[in-house]
């Protein structure tokens, strides 16, 4: 894409943002995995908005079960790494307590 004839061409290619964007592209040896890591990270949690905008069911105890299957996928796909998955289990065990507790005391 970025080697592709038509983009080398291109205005944005010449322009400063442009060459920084195709040097951490093209240089950066960890720009993929990082990116690898963000799409392992965000599928599982993508798979649990889809269910939940598609499905009648939006019972609390449903949105539990699959976030407990989303943190699961999330943690075989960093290979079960503690040190990998801790921080984002973590965010959506604290997310999920800050949830409960706005269904459970509504607004009037």
């Amino acid at each position: 894409m970025f080697t592709y004839t038509k983009q080398v061409k291109s205005s944005h290619d010449k322009s400063k943002v442009g060459k920084e964007i195709v040097a951490i592209i093209l240089q950066d040896k960890d720009f993929w995995s990082r990116c690898e890591h963000i799409v392992k990270v965000s599928e599982p949690l993508m798979r649990v908005l889809w269910l939940i905008d598609n499905e009648e069911k939006s019972a609390m105890s449903y949105l539990y079960k699959v976030m407990d299957k989303a943190k699961e996928a999330i943690k075989t796909k960093l290979k079960n790494k503690v040190s990998q998955y801790r921080l984002y289990i973590w965010v959506i065990d604290a997310r999920s307590i800050i949830c409960s507790k706005l269904f459970s005391y509504p607004i009037i």
